[in-house]
């Protein structure tokens, strides 16, 4: 039997419209109505998503829906928050935990990984990757901030050379080695 492209376009599109994408359970769902094998559909929706830019534009959301909890979202949210460094991947654990505990399926990796990008974006829209610790901790950035000059400023070695003497660490003389301090006079006790 011919599969209606047309029909399975404006099902999908609808799915996609209430749920933001489509799932394994609506191409049974669909399957069953159209009379067709489910293995035949998915096969002509392979296809046509990789010749038809509409059903490109659809969203595969996994083989069954995942229902989010108030809760995943508000962990998800703060970890990146206080630290948006943080290994996904210790978040995902996190999260499936205290569903288990709750007695709820587990989060799939690709669905988490897809929800945890769209809070980093929202978070951290308009802040460059390489501040965005900065920004979470609310340390101002300079103007002359360049993230060249900082990492060049750690390739610069200090080395304590000449600062020990043979008897043990001489105070005095080692802030006189420094000219920013060789002007000051300070009351040195020892």
């Amino acid at each position: 039997m011919q599969i209606n492209r047309e029909l399975v376009f404006v099902f999908l599109k609808i799915k996609q419209d209430e749920n933001g994408g489509y799932t394994g359970q609506d191409i049974t769902e669909l399957a069953k109505k159209l009379s067709v094998s489910e293995w035949g559909l998915k096969k002509r929706i392979d296809f046509w998503t990789q010749t038809d830019t509409n059903f490109a534009e659809l969203k595969y959301l996994g083989e069954r829906s995942i229902p989010m909890t108030l809760d995943d979202f508000f962990i998800i949210n703060q970890s990146l928050r206080s630290n948006p460094l943080i290994l996904k991947t210790d978040i995902l654990e996190e999260v499936n935990k205290i569903r288990s505990y709750q007695g709820l399926i587990p989060i799939p990796e690709a669905t988490f990984y897809r929800i945890a990008e769209q809070c980093e974006k929202q978070l951290y829209s308009d802040v460059p990757d390489e501040v965005k610790w900065l920004y979470a901790n609310k340390i101002g950035i300079s103007s002359e901030y360049a993230l060249p000059l900082a990492h060049q400023s750690l390739t610069d070695v200090f080395t304590f050379s000449e600062l020990k003497t043979f008897g043990g660490i001489d105070i005095v003389n080692n802030g006189l080695k420094f000219p920013k301090f060789s002007g000051l006079n300070f009351p040195i006790h020892l």
